[in-house]
């Protein structure tokens, strides 16, 4: 069905979003997920709350279908209708075998309308991405002459970064237009904010068009009525509206980027879920109460369920070494000679457990098979989370091996920025004041618990977060609890760990010492280590101290520090 160039050359006076909404509807209503979402946006002096949509519709088959591209079909037909130009049709039709959701998003411009198509994809074993293609409808009447850019195509692309900043240390504060930078800082201190969330950068070239804080948790307007008011009366306008929308639950916060003229815009969103809507008001009502349930549900089933933190003590908080920096090193090259070139650093699991491998190879395979075998117990394709991810050796190895979507966190800033140049999504902060971006198939802690100081707290959080749980945790059975390496692991015996699991709500389905098949490992960090001279990286010479203990009091240390291999079910 192919909308009328009459409809789409008349003036904006005479076409409304209402209509442009049901002839969206024809084409996109019958998908089976569709999201809805309407913005507001404030400039100097002006406020337009009515002009723009966008229409979201995920991967989805059509009965009878082999391929999951029903939804995106009915996309590639409504492109057809608007005639958008051919290189947005390409785009769309070559990317949607790998898209996960396409969005198409309509607004009223003074000489016609602004389209968009937005695509998120994903390719196989690749990190996603999201790009957006715009162009215009010239209005009947205006001269296309008058702005040549108006009718062309332009590109964008976008990335996600948890706060407080980018890998390369630019902060929303840094790259949002100067009279916002205040109000920025206010926002980027919620609490909520820093521990699940981040923001977008949208790009064009290398200009930052946009920042965009995201609140995954939909607080009411009302929550930033007077950061809001302060950025209104900075902007010379008036404020009326912030009381008209205050139960309205926000999705983005969004704010023009340094180099463009001042504006911010409030997105509004929520899943479609009681028929397509017949005009404008009646979308922002049915995404209001849709995310006014989301909202109670968050509340409701996460956020009343979060443990309380323990409080601790000045002196304990200051004389506590710090992990991160323990862990940041400057001599990559010297960590790759120690852990080989997957950088995998965790014991590995040896078939002969008397006999150091010969040949690199073997050796190499001893590292991939601790992660190997936890495959029984990881879902392929499955979404897995890796608290205290290292230097990603096991994030990738998921990747490529079981297809995994795998995202990572580390204290550690320079295992961070290896994994990112990877290509790992890896965030850099504590797993113990963050919580984890979304609801995971399987999360792993591969000999990470042990850094842990409030480990039940943690345990109770990550039961919110995903259905299955591995781990492998250094336990110390035949003294009292101590701090070992360099002071940054905090022991606990194997039967408190069981204690723990149990007692965070956990049930243990499988319990292994992998002690005896792990030994090798020291004996291949101290060989490695023996052709490296001593530095001055304090972790580094930690390793050197360690190995040559293990070596020199073999059994004892064996039977007395069991590596207990968990899974646990929620």
């Amino acid at each position: 069905m192919m909308l009328s160039s009459s409809t789409m050359s008349a003036s904006p006076t005479k076409l409304s979003l209402d209509s442009l909404l049901a002839q969206i509807g024809i084409f996109l209503k019958a998908c089976p997920k569709v999201t809805l979402e309407w913005s507001l946006t404030v400039r100097a002096g002006t406020m337009s709350d009515c002009d723009r949509m966008t229409c979201w519709v995920e991967k989805s088959k059509e009965a009878g279908s082999q391929e999951p591209l029903g939804s995106f079909a009915s996309v590639a037909q409504l492109l057809k209708a608007i005639a958008a130009p051919p290189s947005v049709q390409t785009i769309q039709a070559t990317q949607s075998s790998i898209s996960v959701r396409q969005g198409i998003s309509v607004a009223l411009l003074e000489h016609g309308i602004e389209w968009r198509l937005y695509l998120h994809t994903r390719e196989p074993n690749a990190t996603d991405r999201y790009q957006s293609w715009r162009w215009r409808s010239v209005a009947s009447g205006s001269d296309p002459s008058s702005n040549p850019d108006q009718t062309g195509v332009q590109a964008d692309h976008y990335g996600f970064y948890f706060l407080s900043a980018t890998p390369t240390g630019e902060t929303p504060i840094d790259l949002v237009h100067p009279l916002f930078v205040d109000a920025v800082q206010q926002l980027v201190q919620h609490e909520r904010l820093r521990s699940m969330s981040g923001f977008w950068l949208r790009h064009r070239g290398d200009q930052v068009l946009q920042v965009d804080l995201i609140y995954p948790w939909y607080p009411r307007l009302a929550e930033f009525d007077s950061t809001l008011r302060s950025l209104v009366t900075t902007l010379g306008g008036s404020a009326d509206w912030i009381t008209t929308y205050a139960d309205y639950p926000i999705r983005h916060i969004a704010f023009n980027g340094k180099d463009r003229e001042p504006g911010f815009t409030l997105y509004f969103s929520a899943p479609m879920t009681i028929g397509w809507p017949s005009t404008l008001p009646t979308l922002k009502e049915s995404v209001r109460v849709q995310s006014q349930k989301i909202q109670q549900h968050m509340e409701q089933t996460l956020f009343s369920r979060l443990p309380i933190r323990t409080t601790r003590s000045k002196q304990t908080t200051d004389t506590r070494p710090s992990v991160g920096d323990f862990y940041n090193t400057q001599r990559l090259d010297l960590w790759r000679q120690v852990l080989g070139n997957k950088m995998h650093y965790h014991f590995g699991i040896f078939e002969d457990c008397q006999q150091l491998p010969d040949k690199e190879d073997a050796i190499d395979a001893a590292f991939d098979r601790a992660i190997s075998e936890l495959y029984p117990f990881i879902p392929e394709g499955g979404r897995v989370y890796d608290i205290g991810c290292g230097w990603g050796g096991p994030l990738l190895q998921l990747q490529a091996e079981l297809g995994c979507r795998v995202e990572g966190i580390t204290i550690s800033q320079t295992q961070a920025h290896y994994c990112e140049a990877k290509g790992l999504k890896v965030r850099h902060d504590t797993v113990e004041e963050t919580l984890p971006p979304g609801y995971f198939d399987c999360m792993m802690m591969i000999e990470s618990l042990c850094h842990i100081q409030d480990k039940l707290r943690l345990l109770k959080i990550l039961r919110l977060f995903g259905k299955r749980l591995v781990i492998r945790a250094h336990c110390q059975d035949r003294h009292p609890a101590s701090r070992n390496f360099g002071g940054t692991m905090l022991m606990n015996s194997s039967s408190q760990l069981r204690y723990l699991v149990e007692q965070a709500g956990w049930r243990i389905v499988h319990w292994q010492n992998r002690r005896l098949e792990s030994m090798p490992s020291a004996l291949v960090w101290q060989r490695r280590l023996q052709s490296i001279p001593l530095s001055n990286d304090q972790h580094l010479e930690t390793l050197r101290d360690f190995c040559n203990r293990v070596v020199t009091h073999w059994d004892e240390w064996g039977e007395s520090n069991p590596l207990i291999e968990i899974v646990a079910e929620s």
